[in-house]
């Protein structure tokens, strides 16, 4: 898998429209984008970090060689989500916290239509 067809798959995971993807990496539209992605162009190492910020995933991950699937992808996203969450819980007050986890008890079991 080729760096730009891992930035479109992590950019429609995201729900990401090439446009979305181009104002959160710091281009001025999405032109080069659908370059980047259709490998008619490659990033250049400072775009290459602005773009995995924007898709919340480190450099290293558009780099690697082997073909991630979807749910890798998905998966990693989770993880990187639930550490977030984690992190937020344990700067909250004792109050905030029982309610946070009540909320999050509360929609763990439900999935999206």
């Amino acid at each position: 898998m080729t760096i730009g067809e891992k930035i479109k798959k992590l950019r429609e995971i995201r729900g990401m429209t090439q446009e979305d993807l181009a104002r959160a990496a710091g281009y001025t539209d999405r032109t080069s984008i659908s370059k980047i992605e259709s490998g008619k162009a490659d990033p250049k190492q400072r775009s290459l970090v602005r773009l995995a910020a924007a898709l919340n995933v480190r450099p290293s991950d558009l780099l690697a060689t082997d073909n991630v699937t979807e749910e890798e992808f998905q998966s990693a996203e989770d993880a990187r989500l639930n550490n977030q969450i984690v992190s937020l819980i344990s700067e909250m007050s004792p109050s905030e916290k029982s309610l946070a986890i009540e909320v999050l008890k509360r929609f763990a079991g439900k999935s999206e239509p």
